[in-house]
């Protein structure tokens, strides 16, 4: 996960129901020095721990602390350009020159932090790289310029990730033809890239690219199969419209208010919806639905503030036909994703005040199948305090902040749900940057929730909410070092770059089996006698606080592993990890 700075205010502790045993205090495993101040961390996929600063890149050993290696050659990095290889110990480095416009690709080893392969330095202005492991490719995207042949344009570039070869070159489209957003690591020199675009994906062979509405290349060789143009990203927010996804022969992909169901064979456009105002921000099928999320929270292209498109909804659209089917807009003060709970027959959403079913077997007018209102009792020295309302200011998946508040302790709250995600035994958990709630959709009820309220957040802060609802990006974390992942065939010829991250993958598949079991958040603690800002744990199957641990910062740093239960925390020049779990 990407590093949190987090300004808080002041900050309560709420937990629900009854009163809960003191939490476990977090064990400080061990500590080193950084040479210079973090500009982001990043778990990889073994549990090794990235660390970016103005004039290195660090690789930290999860289990002492000791540096596994250090480049001093790749200043200024930032997590968008320094990608690895699910599935390899491979490292990809967008190493690009701002003075000269000069760009090339390394290959890390992320054993020993040696080069396995480079490319030759160009110029060129590279803007993202998307790496495909069971194919073995990665696709650069770059300006090029004068190139004699087809001239200046954005080219696609494919490379052998074991070797570097070259596979291919394209051209994708002219300069300037669909929106570039500001690059996390952008300075002094301003840097765009395609980190508010959504990412290309790969199925059976074929490459689907989403910043042209779709276009379809043969990944083997970079031959274009078909292209269905259309307006998808917003020049002002980044990611403003839905990730494409395939189900069976079609590519369902949306833009401009408008979702498309397309041929996957052919590019042929099937139908099209309705046109609606906003943002269509999400795209979910069902056997003979599709449905659409309206509205969100976006970022502008800094990324530091965030603001709620309206309309907040849904859209029911025939799978068959495109005909609209019902439209939602009654959600209020945010959105959250939707999920589609089949035994229920509905789509479930959050809204600022209410967990929300919609019957997906209406027609003409919909019907919402529940509507549960958002509440938490309160538990302050074993004395339940009444629920009070929720005043709220955003929402969205992934949603933000809209504005700042100087909310009162016990009357107003800067937190409304942010992401829903599917537990294990059918449970859906609604999660909020200061709360968590489990919902059981066959009762209609709310099994717990936990509120931990952070009155006076920043908007900086609330920026920062993706990397705060890590457990929907957890799967993602942990699914490529899986057992079956480390050993596949296709990977298992670089023996040599292997090292001790075979070890290191087995141990995380093993805990990968029990990581959605906690959730962590940034609060007030009482650890031992210490008080102030910290991070709660979280269990996921009782809502209760299992551990907590202490940071000694109001605008802490820090990086956690959901996965293994670890807490990176970067203050005055040293890293500390401390076991939550």
């Amino acid at each position: 996960m990407t590093s949190l700075k987090i300004s808080i205010a002041a900050i309560l502790i709420f937990t629900l129901v009854i009163p809960q045993p003191a939490a476990r205090a977090a064990t400080q495993l061990w500590e080193q020095t950084i040479p210079q101040k973090m500009t982001w961390s990043q778990v990889t996929d073994y549990g090794t721990l990235l660390v970016g600063t103005a004039n290195n890149l660090l690789s930290i050993n999860p289990d002492d602390g000791s540096v596994i290696w250090t480049r001093d050659d790749l200043p200024k990095t930032a997590s968008f350009n320094a990608r690895t290889i699910p599935g390899t110990p491979i490292l990809l480095i967008n190493d690009y020159v701002a003075i000269g416009a000069k760009t090339k690709i390394r290959a890390i080893d992320l054993g020993t932090g040696k080069e396995i392969w480079q490319t030759e330095p160009e110029m060129a202005y590279s803007i993202g790289m998307y790496p495909f492991t069971k194919e073995g490719i990665v696709v650069l995207f770059f300006n090029g310029f004068g190139t004699e042949k087809e001239g200046n344009g954005v080219y696609m570039r494919a490379y052998d990730i074991k070797t570097g070869a070259v596979k291919w070159q394209t051209k994708y489209s002219a300069l300037n033809a669909f929106p570039l957003h500001l690059a996390d690591n952008s300075g002094f020199f301003a840097k765009v890239d395609l980190s508010g675009q959504q990412e290309p994906i790969v199925d059976n062979g074929v490459l689907y690219v989403p910043f042209l509405g779709v276009d379809a290349f043969d990944l083997a060789t970079g031959a274009k199969k078909w292209s269905a143009p259309f307006k998808t990203g917003h020049a002002k927010y980044k990611k403003s419209y839905a990730q494409p996804i395939i189900d069976g022969d079609t590519v369902y992909a949306a833009g401009e208010g408008i979702v498309y169901a397309i041929n996957k064979a052919s590019g042929e456009i099937r139908w099209k919806s309705e046109h609606n105002f906003g943002f269509i921000s999400q795209v979910l099928t069902t056997d003979k639905v599709v449905f659409a999320r309206l509205g969100g929270n976006f970022a502008d292209p800094a990324g530091k503030t965030f603001k709620l498109v309206d309309p907040l909804g849904v859209l029911a659209i025939d799978k068959t036909t495109g005909a609209s089917l019902w439209k939602y807009t009654g959600a209020s003060g945010g959105i959250t994703n939707i999920v589609y709970l089949p035994a229920q027959q509905s789509v479930m959403l959050t809204d600022a005040t209410r967990l929300i079913g919609l019957d997906i077997n209406e027609t003409g007018k919909v019907r919402e199948s529940f509507s549960v209102p958002i509440k938490f009792k309160r538990s302050m020295g074993g004395t339940e305090v009444a629920s009070v309302g929720v005043k709220a200011l955003t929402g969205g998946v992934f949603g933000l902040a809209k504005g700042l508040t100087k909310a009162a302790v016990g009357k107003e709250r800067l937190d409304v749900p942010i992401a829903l995600l599917t537990g294990k035994n059918g449970e859906v958990i609604v999660r909020g940057q200061q709360h968590i709630l489990s919902f059981d959709p066959v009762k209609k009820e709310i099994n717990w929730s936990v509120h931990y309220p952070a009155p006076g957040v920043s908007i900086f802060a609330t920026t920062l909410m993706t990397a705060l609802t890590v457990i929907s990006a957890t799967s993602a974390q942990y699914s490529a070092a899986s057992g079956a992942s480390s050993a596949s065939s296709a990977q298992r010829d670089m023996e040599s770059a292997w090292g001790d991250l075979d070890k290191m993958a087995d141990r995380r598949y093993t805990a990968s089996q029990a990581a959605l079991q906690h959730a962590y958040v940034l609060t007030l603690v009482d650890d031992q006698g210490k008080k102030g800002v910290g991070l709660a744990g979280i269990n996921m199957t009782s809502g209760t606080t299992d551990s907590q641990v202490y940071l000694d910062d109001k605008q802490p740093q820090y990086t956690v592993d959901e996965v293994e239960g670890k807490l990176y925390f970067f203050h005055g020049g040293k890293l500390k990890a401390f076991a939550l779990k």
